[in-house]
């Protein structure tokens, strides 16, 4: 039985962001519209059962009402919603990973940005995801049209006893703040001199302490990852990762670095290293300064006192599955999935 699940933030593509920056806002009414259209692709497939992580926005409700009445129809005993109480929060998106996991769906439709991924992935176990970009930075996400996710879902999961040639492996961060594993990162851990979680998002490049990434990225990116890419220059292998250290006063190097949508920042790199698999790298600064924030996947999660707490992070290398959308395509071309022949 074919079984897709479906997660949207509704708080990704809203952050402050868009008052300092040019990033685009994705409303509600743009997201219901790539529902409906990923929603449309999973009917060409037929797949039997749809699940929605419930959310205090009602996407569910808001994409059901929207379908014209024969799309309906067809739905309305596939779509289900997860019963569980949401609660507005990250947790929610982990909540569903797991549950979603738990009922077996061949693969995880994500709506959302760096920090959505990272929360499904902390719950899904192997369950891939596809993630769909409606966030801000969106190194993680693919930027594909709703449709072309709802094909590629669909035709995943029609073809998913050969999931394994697929799939891709990303990397994932495990952070530690005094031997205890408080948070994942994806894409990016960052140190940023803010004593208070506040707003979340980060956008004053003078506050940047540290940024390490997960692994090689392979397209040009905006955002605090854009720092250690650049830094990096590219040089390092898929099982590693990549860290740099910023102290004007101690520079190695001037980068250029898109820090936001339409903001561009010098910064000065003082020190920069590979980061290795299954061995933890405490996370310092060698500035004068002591309350701090360490910020995964774009956004602010856990306060710190830098001078007394220890914070570390360790690189677990192919940690999350994530479905190629290129090579499901390529599978259903080669099976003539799209064609048909005429009498």
């Amino acid at each position: 039985m074919s079984k897709i699940g479906i997660v949207v933030n509704p708080m990704a593509g809203k952050d402050v962001r868009r008052i300092i920056g040019y990033a685009s806002v994705v409303d509600a009414v743009e997201k219901v519209e790539v529902l409906r259209r990923i929603l449309s692709g999973l009917m060409f497939f037929e797949v039997e059962e749809i699940f929605f992580m419930p959310d205090p926005d009602n996407y569910y409700c808001r994409v059901m009402d929207s379908l014209h009445k024969r799309d309906f129809e067809r739905l309305e005993k596939k779509v289900k919603v997860l019963d569980f109480q949401p609660r507005g929060e990250d947790v929610d998106s982990k909540r569903a990973g797991q549950l979603m996991n738990k009922l077996q769906v061949d693969c995880i439709i994500t709506l959302g940005g760096d920090g959505t991924c990272k929360a499904v992935a902390s719950g899904c176990g192997n369950t891939p995801m596809l993630p769909v970009s409606t966030g801000t930075n969106n190194v993680f996400p693919y930027r594909i049209d709703g449709t072309i996710a709802g094909l590629v879902a669909g035709a995943y999961a029609r073809n998913n006893q050969n999931s394994e040639n697929m799939i891709r492996k990303a990397n994932m961060f495990n952070i530690y703040v005094n031997g205890t594993l408080l948070n994942h990162a994806l894409v990016d851990v960052v140190l940023y001199n803010e004593p208070f979680i506040c707003a979340r998002a980060m956008w004053e490049p003078e506050k940047v302490l540290y940024v390490a990434i997960s692994g090689p990225i392979n397209e040009p990116v905006i955002g605090m990852s854009s720092i250690a890419q650049i830094a990096s220059g590219g040089v390092f292998d898929d099982s590693s990762g990549f860290a740099c250290t910023i102290d004007p006063g101690k520079s190695l190097m001037k980068i250029i670095s898109p820090i936001a949508p339409g903001l561009m920042s010098e910064v000065h790199i003082s020190k920069t290293e590979v980061i290795k698999a299954g061995i933890r790298y405490r996370i310092m600064t060698e500035l004068p300064v002591r309350w701090c924030t360490v910020a995964v996947d774009g956004e602010r999660e856990i306060e710190v006192d830098i001078q007394d707490d220890i914070v570390e992070m360790e690189l677990l290398p192919d940690e999350v599955c994530v479905v190629d959308p290129w090579k499901v395509y390529s599978e259903a071309l080669r099976k003539d999935i799209f064609r048909k022949d005429c009498c």
